[in-house]
C-alpha cells in the first residue's frame, strides 16, 4: 500500500482487518457506495431515471398529473426532487408495467455503458471471492460491476442466486423481473437467511460491509444485526463507524486489503484466460499470432471438435503440427467452448518457474479448470508430462507443440492444408465482412475497375500449404514485408532491429527475443540504447512486433523467416558484416537449443546472400567447431535428433562438414543403432540429405550399426510412433547397402509389427501407411500381412470419412499394394497384392462411400478421384455398384456455380465419376450441365465429347495440354472421343493445337510417352498436314537434348523417339541431320517400329 494514502491509524486498521479476514473468511454486503466511483448513481440521484420512465407511460403520466392537479406539466415538473411526490410516483410506477420496465431497462442500459470501466473495489472483491476468502456476497445494488470484474479477471461467470452471490433487490442483467424500487422496504429472502444461519452455526466469519448505509430497517433487522451480534464487523466507507471501521473510499480500501490478504499470485506461473474482448479478423489476416481474443472471429477448424471430445472423455488433449498450421487457435477455441460450459481456463506464462512449483500451483484448484500449455516443445519434457498425469474430473490439460510427431497417446495433428480449405470456405461465406478488413491491409483488393477481386485472391491463397501462408497471400503480405523492411532501412536502419527480433524468435523456437538479447545484438551491430528504444517504438507503432513481458516477437514465426530472407539478401549491404556478427552471436547467446540453431541456420540458407554458400559468413571455423562439438556431445535420444538436424544444416555452411561427419562414423553408427522414436526424425533427415552427396558415407555409418538392435527397437514401437519409424526405415533403405538392408529385414519381428498394425487406431493410419510403405521395399510379404491385419480399421476409417482416410493411406494403396499411378510403378500388382486389395474392398461400405461422395466438398474431390481409380482397377464390379448409388442431384447442389469456370477440382470429380462403363455416370451428369459450361477442357472432351463439340461450335478452343511433353494419353482419348462423334471437329482440335503439339514433341518427357506412337497415328489419320507442320516447328536444340535422354531410357521412351524420327520423311527437313546423328550415336537402340528401324 502506497505511503501517504491514509493515516497511520487507518493503515494499522487495514492490517488488523486483513488479519481477521485471512483468519476467518468473510461474508460481504454491498451497497450503492461501492459503485459510486465507477460512475453509478446513489439512490437519491435516480430522479432523472424516474422522470424518464414516467414520460414513457402516458397513462401513468396522466394519472400523476391529475393527482397533483398539473395537467400540462412534464414529469420533471410534476415530481422534481419532492420526496413525497417521489414516493407516490414510485408507488404508482410499481403497478404500471410499461413505466416500470422503462425504468429498469434505462438503468440496465446505463449499466451496459459503464460496467466495463475498471473498478478497483469490485476487482478486489472478485479476487477474494474467487479464492473463497469471501464466501458469499449479498449485493443490494442493481449493477453488474462485481460479475463483470469477476468475468474479466477469471473468464468464468459469477452466477446470481448461487451460494456465492445474492442480489435480492434486482439485477441489471435481467431487467424484465420486478426489482425492489427505491421507495419500497428492503427484502431478504429465506434462502439468504438460511444460508447465513448455516454459516454462523459452522464457525465465525467477518461481516464485511462495503458502501452500504444500513438505513433499511428490514435489511438491518433480518441480516445485519443477527450477524453483527456474532461476528466481527468491518465497515468500509469514508463515514464508516465501529471498532473495525475503515474510513476510506472502497476503491482505496479494498485493493489495500487484497494486497495484504493475498500477497502472492493466485496461481504462480499461470494466467487466467478470459476471452472477454474479441478482435475482428484483422489480426489473423495480418499474420499476427492468434490467441484468446481471436476465438470468435477465426473460422473453427475441424480439429477443435476432436480436442473438445478428448477433453470431455480423457481430460487430456495434445495438439501437434507445423508452425502456422492453426494449433494455438485450435487450443483456445476448444478452451473457449469449455469455458462456456463452466470451466475456467489457465495458460502457462512463466515456464521458467521451478517445475514442482508450476505443478503444485494447479494441483488443487477449487474450480473446474482447463490448462493450456502452448509451445510445449520448448519446455522440459517433464512439465507437459506431469501436467497430463495430473488430469482429473476437475482438471483438463491442452498442450500444443510444433513437433512433427508426439509420443502422447491420442495426439491430435492439425492439418495445415485442411485448415486452409476450412478458412477459405469460411471467408467466401463472410465476403462482405472480410473485404474491408483485407482492403485495409492491401488496397489492391476491392471492387473498383482495376482492383483485384477478393474472390480471386482467395482462390490464389487457397493453394497455400498452411494458414499463415494463406493469410500472407490473401493480404499481400510479401508486398508489406518488403515495403516495411525497405522503410525501416531508411529509418536509421531500424530493419536491423527487426532482423535481431526475428533471429531471437527463430533461435528460441518462437518464444521471442528478450530485451537482453536485443541490447546485446544492438551493441554487436554498433548501435546504442537510444537507437534501440527509438527503433522499438517504431516497430510497435507499425504493428510489426508484439511485446509481452519485455519479450518481442514478429507477428508470426514465418514472418520472422521472411524478414531474415529480405535483410540477408545482399552481401553488398553496408551493414553486412554487422548482420553476420549478430547472426553468429545468436548461435551462442544464452546457449540456445540445438533445435533453435537448426531453425536459424535452415532459414538463413534461403536468403540470397547465403544461397550459393554460407561458408565463412555466419559459421566461421571457430563457430563451426563449437557447434559441432555440442552436437557430438548429445546423448539423450531427443538431443541426438536435434543434433542430427544441426549437423545436416551445417553441410551448407561449412565445406568440411561432410569430412567431419566421416570422422565420426562410429559415433553416428551408434546413434543409428540406438535409435528410437524420439531420435528417428533427425537421423532420417541427416541420412537422406547426406546420402544425396555421399552415399558411401551413409553406407559406412549404417555398417557401424547393428541391424538387429534397430529391429528390436522397432518391435517396441507404438502406433503413434509408426510414422517416425516409417520415415527412418525408408531413409535407411536409401542410405544403407543392400546387404545391410537385407540383414535388417531378416531381423524384423514380424509378430510385433503385425500386432502393431492390428492395434492401430484410425487416427494413426497415416503412420501405419508410412511404415508399411517403407517395409514394403524390404519385405513385401510382411508389409502385406500388416495391411491385412489393419483392414478392419482401414475399412472403418474409409466408411466413416472416405476422402480423409484415403489421404492418410494413399501411400499404402499406391506402394504397399502396388496401385499407384502409372508413372510411379514399374509393374502391375502381384497376385498377393491383389488379394489383399480385394480383401480391403470387401470391408468397405459402398453405400456409405457413395453417400459421402454425393455430399462431398470441393477440397475432397481429388481424393475421391484417386480412391475410385484404385477401386476401379482392383474391383471394377464393386465400383460400378458404388457409382450406381451416387446422388447426382445432391452433387448438383455441391457444384452449384462451378460449371462455368470449370475449376480443377470439378474436373477431378468428373473423372472420379467416369470410371464406369462408357464414362458413366459422368457423361450423363456433364450433359445435364452443358448449358452452364463456357469453356471446354480435355476431361469434358474425353467424358462427354458431344458437350465439347457444342462448345467448339460456339468458338471455344480445346487445349490438348501436351506442350510440356506429357499428357499424351489424355490427348489421345480426347481426340478419339470427339472423332467418334464428329471427326471434323477432331481435325479442328488437332489444327488449333499444332504449335502445342510441336512444343510437346520438343519437350518429350519419360512420363506416359508410351502413348506417343498412338498419338502420332491418330494425328496422321485425322490431320496429316498438322503432323508435318508440328514436326517442322520442333526446336532442334531442345529436342536433341530431350530425345537423347529418352533414347537412354526405358523401351517405351526409345519407342517414342523412334516413332517421331520415322516421321522425318524428307531429306530437306531441318530434323534430318538430328535423325542421322541419333542413328549413328545409338545404333544398338534400334527398335522395330513398323517398317523402319533406328
Amino acid at each position: 500500500m502506497a505511503s501517504g494514502m491514509c493515516s497511520e491509524d487507518q493503515q494499522s486498521k487495514i492490517h488488523q482487518v486483513a488479519h481477521e479476514i485471512r483468519s476467518w473468511g468473510a461474508v460481504a454486503i454491498l451497497g450503492a457506495g461501492a459503485s459510486l466511483q465507477a460512475g453509478f448513481p446513489l439512490t437519491q440521484q435516480l430522479q432523472a431515471l424516474l422522470w424518464y420512465a414516467i414520460e414513457t407511460d402516458e397513462d401513468l403520466h396522466r394519472r400523476l398529473a391529475g393527482r397533483f392537479n398539473e395537467p400540462e406539466a412534464t414529469a420533471k415538473s410534476l415530481i422534481g426532487s419532492n420526496r413525497i411526490r417521489t414516493k407516490i410516483a414510485f408507488e404508482e410506477m410499481a403497478h404500471a408495467k410499461k413505466a416500470r420496465r422503462a425504468y429498469q431497462r434505462g438503468f440496465s442500459r446505463l449499466n451496459s455503458q459503464r460496467v466495463d470501466k475498471y473498478s478497483p473495489t469490485h476487482d478486489g472483491l472478485a479476487q477474494l471471492l474467487h479464492r473463497r476468502i469471501v464466501e458469499t456476497v449479498i449485493s443490494f445494488n442493481w449493477d453488474t460491476l462485481l460479475e463483470t470484474a469477476y468475468c474479466q479477471r477469471y473468464g468464468s461467470k459469477l452466477q446470481v442466486g448461487s451460494p456465492y452471490l445474492y442480489k435480492p433487490h434486482g439485477d441489471a442483467a435481467n431487467p424484465t423481473t420486478d426489482w425492489i424500487l427505491p421507495h419500497a422496504d428492503g427484502y431478504i429472502p429465506d434462502a439468504i437467511i438460511n444460508h447465513m444461519q448455516a454459516l454462523a452455526a459452522d464457525h465465525p466469519r467477518v461481516l464485511l460491509i462495503v458502501g452500504y448505509s444500513e438505513r433499511d430497517e428490514e435489511v438491518v433487522s433480518k441480516l445485519v444485526e443477527p450477524l453483527a451480534g456474532r461476528w466481527p464487523v468491518v465497515r468500509i466507507s469514508p463515514n464508516a463507524t465501529g471498532e473495525l471501521a475503515i474510513k476510506l473510499p472502497a476503491d482505496k480500501a479494498l485493493p489495500a486489503l487484497v494486497e495484504l490478504i493475498c500477497p502472492d499470485p493466485e496461481v504462480p506461473g499461470w494466467e487466467y484466460v478470459t476471452f472477454h474482448k474479441q478482435h475482428d479478423l484483422g489480426s489473423a489476416l495480418a499474420g499476427y499470432s492468434l490467441g484468446p481474443a481471436d476465438v470468435e472471429a477465426c473460422p473453427r477448424l475441424p480439429e477443435v471438435s476432436a480436442v473438445i471430445q478428448a477433453l470431455l472423455v480423457t481430460r487430456s488433449a495434445v495438439i501437434c503440427g507445423k508452425s502456422g498450421s492453426g494449433k494455438s487457435i485450435t487450443a483456445y477455441q476448444a478452451a473457449y467452448h469449455m469455458q462456456k460450459k463452466g470451466w475456467e481456463v489457465l495458460r502457462l506464462v512463466a515456464p521458467e518457474h521451478p517445475t514442482e512449483e508450476l505443478i503444485q500451483a494447479v494441483a488443487n484448484l477449487s474450480h473446474p479448470t482447463v490448462l493450456i500449455v502452448d509451445d510445449a516443445h520448448t519446455l522440459l519434457p517433464t512439465i507437459p508430462r506431469k501436467l497430463h498425469e495430473l488430469t482429473s474430473a476437475q482438471l483438463a490439460v491442452i498442450s500444443v507443440s510444433t513437433e512433427d510427431s508426439s509420443n502422447y497417446r491420442g495426439s491430435i495433428p492439425v492439418s495445415g492444408s485442411r485448415a486452409v480449405s476450412t478458412i477459405a470456405e469460411a471467408l467466401v461465406e463472410r465476403r462482405d465482412e472480410i473485404l474491408p478488413v483485407v482492403r485495409q491491409l492491401d488496397d489492391h483488393i476491392g471492387e473498383g475497375y482495376l482492383d483485384a477481386a477478393i474472390e480471386d485472391r482467395i482462390a490464389e491463397a487457397v493453394q497455400s500449404e498452411y494458414p499463415w501462408q494463406f493469410n500472407f497471400v490473401l493480404t499481400g503480405g510479401w508486398r508489406r514485408a518488403r515495403d516495411e523492411v525497405a522503410s525501416l532501412r531508411e529509418a536509421k536502419r531500424a530493419d536491423l532491429l527487426l532482423a535481431a527480433i526475428a533471429t531471437g524468435q527463430l533461435v528460441s523456437l518462437d518464444m521471442g527475443a528478450s530485451l537482453r538479447w536485443l541490447k546485446t545484438a544492438s551493441q554487436t551491430m554498433g548501435r546504442d540504447e537510444d537507437w534501440l528504444e527509438r527503433s522499438l517504438r517504431r516497430l510497435k507503432l507499425r504493428r510489426l512486433v508484439l511485446e509481452e513481458n519485455t519479450v518481442y516477437r514478429c507477428p508470426h514465426l514465418r514472418y520472422a523467416a521472411i524478414v531474415l530472407r529480405i535483410v540477408g539478401k545482399s552481401r553488398q549491404d553496408p551493414e553486412w558484416n554487422n548482420l553476420l556478427q549478430m547472426f553468429r552471436l545468436a548461435l551462442f547467446h544464452e546457449m540456445p537449443s540445438l533445435r533453435g540453431i537448426s531453425w536459424l541456420l535452415s532459414e538463413l540458407r534461403f536468403a540470397d546472400g547465403f544461397r550459393s554458400s554460407g561458408f565463412n559468413t555466419i559459421v566461421d571455423d571457430a563457430t563451426w567447431a563449437l557447434i559441432t562439438e555440442r552436437c557430438w556431445a548429445a546423448d539423450a535420444p531427443h538431443d541426438r535428433s536435434m543434433a542430427a538436424f544441426v549437423l545436416n544444416a551445417l553441410c551448407h555452411w561449412h565445406p568440411k562438414q561432410i569430412d567431419v561427419i566421416s570422422n565420426h562414423t562410429p559415433l553416428l553408427g551408434r546413434w543409428v543403432e540406438e535409435v528410437n522414436a524420439d531420435s528417428a526424425w533427425g537421423l532420417a533427415r541427416l541420412l537422406n540429405d547426406i546420402g544425396q552427396e555421399a552415399r558411401d558415407l551413409t553406407e559406412a555409418v549404417c555398417n557401424q550399426a547393428n541391424p538387429a538392435s534397430i529391429a528390436v527397437s522397432l518391435s517396441k514401437a507404438t502406433p503413434a510412433q509408426a510414422y517416425s519409424w516409417g520415415n527412418l526405415i525408408g531413409r535407411l533403405s536409401f542410405a544403407a547397402s543392400s546387404e545391410w538392408i537385407e540383414e535388417l529385414a531378416g531381423h524384423f519381428d514380424s509378430d510385433a509389427l503385425i500386432s502393431l498394425a492390428a492395434t492401430t487406431p484410425p487416427g494413426d493410419l497415416g503412420g501405419l501407411s508410412e511404415l508399411t510403405h517403407s517395409i514394403r521395399w524390404l519385405d513385401l510379404p510382411l508389409s502385406l500381412d500388416m495391411v491385412q491385419q489393419a483392414i478392419p480399421t482401414i475399412g472403418q476409417a474409409i466408411n466413416t470419412s472416405p476422402a480423409t482416410a484415403f489421404a492418410e493411406i494413399r501411400d499404402m494403396l499406391w506402394f504397399t499394394l502396388g496401385y499407384g499411378p502409372g508413372f510411379l510403378r514399374s509393374r502391375n500388382p502381384t497376385r498377393e497384392q491383389q488379394k489383399v486389395a480385394r480383401a480391403l474392398i470387401r470391408a468397405l461400405d459402398l453405400t456409405a462411400i457413395a453417400n459421402a461422395l454425393s455430399n462431398s466438398h470441393r477440397r475432397d474431390w481429388r481424393n475421391y478421384e484417386e480412391l475410385l481409380l484404385f477401386l476401379h482397377e482392383a474391383a471394377p464390379r464393386q465400383v460400378k455398384q458404388l457409382l450406381a448409388q451416387v446422388s447426382l442431384v445432391t452433387l448438383d447442389k455441391m457444384t452449384e456455380g462451378l460449371w462455368e469456370e470449370m475449376p480443377p477440382e470439378l474436373m477431378e470429380l468428373i473423372w472420379a465419376l467416369a470410371v464406369g462403363d462408357n464414362y458413366e455416370p459422368a457423361r450423363s451428369w456433364v450433359w445435364r450441365h452443358a448449358s452452364e459450361i463456357t469453356r471446354v477442357t480435355i476431361v469434358i472432351a474425353i467424358v462427354a465429347p458431344q458437350v465439347a463439340i457444342e462448345s467448339l461450335k460456339k468458338g471455344f478452343a480445346l487445349n490438348l495440354g501436351v506442350e510440356s511433353g506429357v499428357n499424351w494419353i489424355h490427348a489421345c482419348l480426347a481426340l478419339n472421343s470427339i472423332a467418334e462423334v464428329d471427326s471434323a471437329y477432331a481435325t479442328l482440335v488437332a489444327e488449333t493445337n499444332c504449335l502445342t503439339i510441336a512444343k510437346g514433341f520438343t519437350n518429350l518427357q519419360a512420363s506416359d510417352c508410351e502413348y506417343v506412337p498412338t498419338f502420332l497415328k491418330l494425328i496422321e489419320h485425322l490431320a496429316p498436314r498438322v503432323l508435318d507442320e508440328a514436326m517442322a516447328n520442333v526446336d532442334l536444340t531442345v529436342a536433341e537434348n530431350n530425345w537423347t535422354e529418352r533414347l537412354r531410357g526405358k523401351v517405351t521412351e526409345r519407342r517414342a523417339v523412334t516413332a517421331l524420327l520415322d516421321r522425318v520423311n524428307l531429306p530437306s527437313s531441318h530434323l534430318s541431320p538430328l535423325a542421322s546423328r541419333l542413328r549413328l550415336r545409338f545404333p544398338r537402340a534400334s527398335i522395330d517400329h513398323g517398317n523402319s528401324k533406328l
